[in-house]
């Protein structure tokens, strides 16, 4: 149901989800969201207005300088979800490798034999070269299979990077959550690669949590300008996946990780 909210721009919705929530019920969140502006979705508690702050004036570090900005915050457990802007669409630049490389290993493990330094290269130091080779090699098959079984539907992936939405986006790294998490065959490789590679800010910005990110970011400077990142935050008994996907350059990281610490509050709030 909606409740009523005191912060202008907020919009609450409860959930009964609990924490037993099933990946499909994570899934059927994330295809119910709603609202372009700033919302919450809570399932026991609310955001206090200092947070509020904070995410507001981390989202106008980029909009008073003109960029855009998208979020989706959702608690694997839960269901608790903050986000904002969650259907504009933004350029991947290599976001896109961590879902493609997952894909892979969840419905071809056998290739780990083969292309294991390949795929190790694409996500490790994020090597245009080494993802080239991947697509070239391998295809889209198993994108097809992993956006499916998301419901990541409506982006154009026939080109190896893409225009997606943080909402996409998120629900690609539910999946590759639940594959992080789990015991399928080569989650253990996958945890030791996505939890060390290079250039990830969540990473740094929440070191002081002390537990394991799961992350893959992705940035571009010309004519089409991007930053972005995908995480997994392994935080004790409510991890989280945020996905933040900016216009802003990325040496002004400190924007991304200014909001990165205000989502991980509200989130601390949430749940």
């Amino acid at each position: 149901m909606n409740a009523a909210s005191p912060f202008q721009g907020w919009n609450f919705v409860e959930t009964s989800f609990g924490n037993t929530m099933s990946f499909s019920d994570r899934i059927k969140i994330l295809d119910s969201l709603s609202g372009s502006g700033l919302n919450v979705y809570r399932s026991f508690d609310g955001v206090s207005s200092g947070t509020v702050d904070r995410i507001y004036k981390a989202i106008g570090n980029y909009e008073n300088e003109g960029y855009s900005v998208g979020f989706v915050m959702i608690d694997l457990y839960s269901g608790a979800s903050v986000s904002y802007g969650m259907d504009n669409y933004f350029y991947s630049a290599s976001t896109f490798k961590g879902p493609y490389v997952m894909s892979l290993l969840k419905y071809k493990p056998w290739l780990l034999n083969s292309w294991g330094d390949t795929l190790y290269n694409t996500i490790n130091v994020s090597s245009n070269e080494a993802y080239a080779e991947l697509r070239n090699n391998l295809g889209a098959s198993t994108l097809d299979w992993f956006v499916d079984w998301t419901h990541a539907w409506g982006f154009d992936y026939s080109s190896h990077y893409v225009w997606y939405t943080p909402r996409q986006l998120c629900k690609l790294w539910v999946g590759m959550a639940d594959y992080l998490m789990g015991n399928e065959q080569d989650a253990w490789w996958a945890r030791d690669v996505y939890g060390n590679n290079i250039a990830i800010y969540s990473r740094q910005e929440l070191a002081w949590k002390g537990v394991p990110i799961y992350a893959k970011s992705g940035w571009v400077n010309g004519s089409t300008n991007v930053h972005n990142e995908g995480y997994l935050v392994m935080d004790g008994d409510h991890p989280y996946v945020c996905v933040i996907m900016s216009n802003e350059i990325w040496q002004n990281n400190w924007k991304m990780r200014a909001l990165m610490s205000a989502i991980d509050a509200a989130h601390g709030e949430l749940v």
